[in-house]
C-alpha cells in the first residue's frame, strides 16, 4: 500500500487499529514504511500513537529493531533471603529468585545491517545472550548453550543456599515462544523477518544495561558515526511525503 493509501486507511478505517494495519504490509520495507510514518506522527488517528511507546522504544524502531515483547523488572524481580544463624544456634534457611531482563524484537531477513548486528551480539556472549529464529523456515539460526537459556529460576531450602539446585521457572524454549506468541498485540502478515530475543547474563540487572547494549551494537552494525547518520534511514521516506 502506498503513503497515500496508509493515510487514507487510518482515516476511513477509525475502528482499526494500527495493530491491525500492519498485519496487512506485504513485506518488510512496507512495514518499516508504516513504522517510520507513524514514529513521526504521519498519521492523525490518536489510536495509532500507541505504537510509540517510549523514547528508548522509538529510537529502536526508527533503526529497525522492532521489539514485541519485554521483561523489564529484573531488578524489581531478583531477591536473596536467608535467615537464621548458626552461631546464634538457629536453623538456617534460604530463599533466592534470579530474573534476567529480555526483549523479543524482528529484524530484516537476510539483511547485512541485521546480520552484523547478530554477529556482534553473539561475540557480547559475557553480557548477553540471543537467539535468533528464522520467520520463514521456523529454524533455530543462532542460540547459545542450554545452561545459559534460563529467564527465572528460584532455590530455597534448609542449610547453606550454596548447596541448594537452582530449579528453572522460565526458559527460552518451545513454550515461551508459544506464550509470547499469545500474549503480543501484533503480528506481521509475510515471513522475511528474524525472531531475535536477547537477554542478560546477569540476573538481576536493571533494563538500561540490555538497552544500551542493544542501541550500541546497532549503531555498529549501521555503521552510524553521529546523530545525522541516525536520521538517515527516515529522511527519504519524510521528505517525499512532505512533497506529495
Amino acid at each position: 500500500m502506498s503513503r497515500g493509501g496508509w493515510l487514507q486507511f487510518s482515516v476511513i478505517a477509525k475502528d482499526c487499529s494500527l495493530f491491525q494495519a500492519v498485519s496487512l504490509a506485504r513485506s518488510w520495507d512496507e512495514f518499516f514504511e508504516l513504522n517510520i510514518l507513524t514514529c513521526n506522527h504521519y498519521f492523525p488517528a490518536a489510536q495509532w500513537s500507541s505504537w510509540i511507546r517510549s523514547m528508548t522504544h522509538e529510537q529502536l524502531l526508527q533503526v529497525g529493531f522492532i521489539p514485541y515483547y519485554q521483561m523489564d523488572k529484573a531488578h524489581h524481580m531478583t531477591q536473596h533471603h536467608q535467615t537464621g544463624s548458626r552461631a546464634h544456634g538457629q536453623r538456617r534457611t534460604h530463599h533466592a529468585v534470579e530474573t534476567r531482563n529480555f526483549v523479543c524484537a524482528h529484524m530484516k531477513r537476510n539483511d547485512p545491517v541485521t546480520r552484523r548486528w547478530i554477529q556482534y551480539a553473539v561475540m557480547e556472549s559475557y553480557k548477553m545472550a540471543i537467539m535468533v529464529r528464522d520467520g520463514r523456515t521456523g529454524n533455530v539460526i543462532v542460540e547459545p548453550p542450554d545452561e545459559h537459556k534460563w529467564l527465572i529460576r528460584t532455590k530455597s531450602g534448609v542449610g547453606r543456599a550454596s548447596r541448594s539446585e537452582w530449579q528453572i521457572v522460565k526458559e527460552i524454549d518451545e513454550e515461551f515462544w508459544d506464550t509470547v506468541d499469545r500474549s503480543r498485540q501484533w503480528h506481521l502478515g509475510f515471513k522475511d523477518y528474524y525472531d531475535i530475543v536477547v537477554w542478560d547474563i546477569e540476573s538481576g540487572e536493571h533494563y538500561s544495561s540490555l538497552y544500551n547494549s542493544i542501541q550500541e551494537l546497532l549503531i555498529r552494525a549501521l555503521r552510524f558515526r553521529g546523530m545525522f547518520c541516525q536520521s538517515s534511514t527516515r529522511i527519504p521516506l519524510l521528505i517525499h511525503c512532505n512533497r506529495s
